[in-house]
């Protein structure tokens, strides 16, 4: 069975076939559309902001101080 259907802008799917009201549907999207999503997402600043965290210099803790505060969290 095909459907045809509309994304809106805001992403709502209308469908206008009277045949699938009330009915569960599957939606399986093609490999263009997986294409697309990659293509919208910057992997390049994402690894870079992603570097420039690991540059912070947070406290280290050793596992012994990290067992010894959850011990002392317990109680």
């Amino acid at each position: 069975m095909n459907i045809q259907a509309h994304v809106g802008e805001n992403g709502i799917l209308k469908i206008t076939d009277p045949k699938c009201q009330g009915k569960e549907i599957v939606l399986q999207t093609s490999d263009w559309m997986e294409t697309k999503i990659k293509e919208k997402t910057n992997w390049d600043v994402f690894f870079e902001l992603a570097s420039k965290a690991d540059e912070l210099d947070f406290p280290r803790r050793t596992h012994k101080e990290i067992i010894r505060d959850l011990h002392e969290l317990r109680g």
